[in-house]
């Protein structure tokens, strides 16, 4: 299953939220395969 996520520059994670609700410039995005995951998806999820 692939999930998009927002993380926002001081590291606060936005998962399954309204896109309505945050301001995109204040957020990077990253879609990561939770069914298989890379070392660089695991390494952002530790952080």
């Amino acid at each position: 299953m692939i999930r998009t996520f927002g993380l926002k520059k001081d590291l606060d994670a936005y998962i399954n939220f309204n896109l309505d609700s945050v301001s995109s410039h204040d957020l990077e995005w990253y879609w990561v395969d939770f069914d298989n995951p890379s070392e660089t998806e695991i390494d952002l999820l530790r952080k």
